[in-house]
């Protein structure tokens, strides 16, 4: 989901409801990715609001995971506790690396994708299996936010 406008008190509490809205309208929703990127900086309204957000959505049992954060607002989450609360594997680069990782975290299967077949190599006394993946976004490593 993208807030196609910057975050700031004025749009924060009607932004909260838009997102509590989209997420009740997909009752088995799991994990929510919060595209960040229109948001140049964040004040201490909206802030309260993430993380307002962030604990709505978990009594839902929705993860929410922040993508394309840009340093100064990454630098308010942290001031406001925010970003340790959320934890370093709930904030990335892009938004392929939080698809993926939410993916990951809940074991959501990629749409219209059967799960990838294992690599067998043998070894004289064991076989060790491991899955690969294709193409992006799926298989570029994941880099995380400094």
């Amino acid at each position: 989901m993208t807030v196609n406008a910057s975050l700031f008190w004025v749009n924060a509490t009607k932004v909260q409801e838009a997102i509590l809205q989209a997420a009740a309208a997909v009752p088995d929703t799991t994990a929510l990715i919060l595209n960040l990127e229109s948001t140049d900086q964040l004040d201490a309204t909206s802030a309260d609001m993430l993380s307002e957000l962030r604990e709505q959505l978990a009594e839902r049992n929705v993860d929410l995971y922040l993508v394309r954060v840009r340093w100064p607002v990454r630098t308010v989450l942290a001031h406001s506790g925010l970003r340790a609360r959320l934890g370093e594997d709930h904030l990335w680069h892009n938004v392929a690396q939080g698809i993926r990782e939410a993916g990951r975290q809940h074991g959501i299967e990629r749409p219209g994708q059967p799960e990838p077949e294992p690599v067998v190599e043998e070894a004289e006394e064991e076989i060790i299996a491991t899955p690969t993946f294709d193409d992006e976004p799926w298989s570029e490593s994941p880099r995380r936010l400094p």
